[in-house]
């Protein structure tokens, strides 16, 4: 796995546990539609301007996006890395 597909599975999973549709995120992020619809499908590498305003509309920190990320890139088990990472992120936030 590479990080563009890691980062838009995340993208994916953090908009649908927050029941936020594709247009709900565009607007909350000022990203086009379509465009988070090809990261989240791994097709496009978002700038880092634009990994932050994914962050920022569906209010997590980018850095635990990108941990997250490179924990699934490496092959990790997610289940305990999520809950690493959590921990983690509660002593820096």
């Amino acid at each position: 796995m590479n990080f563009r597909i890691a980062f838009g599975d995340i993208i994916r999973e953090l908009r649908t546990e927050r029941h936020l549709t594709l247009r709900q995120l565009s607007k909350r992020s000022h990203v086009a539609l379509g465009y988070i619809s090809e990261i989240e499908r791994g097709h496009k590498d978002p700038s880092s301007a634009v990994m932050q305003s994914l962050a920022s509309g569906l209010k997590v920190p980018i850095h635990q996006i990108v941990i997250e990320a490179g924990y699934r890139m490496a092959g990790w088990d997610n289940e305990v890395v999520s809950s690493e990472t959590s921990e983690v992120l509660s002593t820096v936030s």
